[in-house]
């Protein structure tokens, strides 16, 4: 019994550490455009593929003040995110195929489980932490510019 209990413990301790391990993500600068003409750049990490995209900031305690993680499908599609063993609240900035920011949903619930979801099909999302997109001053219809070796508006 004792072997039983001992080997279930080191599957769930292995199991616990192997989905809490660091996945490491490309870094490259986001520029973007608001509305009255400035720019401001955001070190943004890519998710850029399903692995990284299914581990995005889950398990993170915190994200520099400047920072990102940026989320491009390639092509505009249905984009449904959650926080599930997220412990940052995040701004959640969906932009279309023209890296052009449609829809903000701001200061999202940490390991919450409910699907957050774009009200129109999306080529990708930026997190930020929570409160950044108003202290950038990022509204709708800014725009993502340019991300080196990511996502490129034509």
């Amino acid at each position: 019994m004792r072997f039983v209990a001992a080997s279930l413990f080191f599957l769930l301790f292995c199991t616990s550490f192997a989905s809490a391990q660091t996945v490491l993500f490309d870094k490259a600068d986001l520029t973007v455009q608001k509305a009255d003409g400035s720019t401001l750049t955001i070190q943004t990490e890519l998710a850029d593929t399903p692995a990284k995209q299914a581990r995005g900031l889950m398990f993170r305690a915190e994200m520099a003040e400047n920072a990102g993680m940026l989320f491009d499908f390639g092509k505009p599609r249905p984009v449904t995110m959650w926080m599930a063993n997220t412990p940052l609240s995040l701004d959640m900035l969906f932009f279309d195929n023209d890296g052009t920011v449609n829809e903000i949903v701001s200061g999202t619930v940490p390991f919450s489980r409910e699907r957050i979801a774009s009200s129109f099909k999306s080529r990708g999302v930026l997190e930020l932490n929570a409160g950044a997109s108003d202290r950038m001053n990022i509204k709708v219809g800014d725009k993502l510019l340019l991300l080196e070796n990511g996502l490129k508006v034509r």
